[in-house]
């Protein structure tokens, strides 16, 4: 009987070991597909009115800590969403993330 219960608790734990991994890959696999339309770059690499921006009130005392230009997704209707521009600012332990189009106005 002891080696009926040993084997099933073996097989258990064998079985959500198997399950963990599948459920890994299944997320790197979607993280990979995000981070191919994302591209980090500099602070000189940004667009003037971008720059611009990020120099006005509504960012003072923040300090610009990551920048990702974001191409275009293709859209199920063949359209394409345009670049934007993902930047993380920081004020002490405050974190935010804005996003700005290729003029410097805020987006979604």
């Amino acid at each position: 009987m002891k080696k009926i219960l040993f084997i099933a608790a073996l097989f258990s734990g064998f079985s959500t070991a198997i399950a963990q991994d599948v459920t890994g890959e299944k997320n790197k696999e979607q993280l990979v597909a995000v981070d191919q339309n994302e591209k980090y770059i500099t602070m000189e690499e940004l667009p003037s009115a971008v720059q611009t921006a990020l120099k006005g009130d509504d960012y003072k005392g923040w300090k610009v800590s990551s920048i990702a230009k974001v191409e275009g997704l293709a859209a199920t209707d063949g359209t394409k969403s345009k670049t934007h521009y993902k930047v993380q600012v920081t004020n002490g332990p405050e974190t935010k993330t804005v996003k700005f189009d290729e003029n410097g106005k805020k987006v979604a």
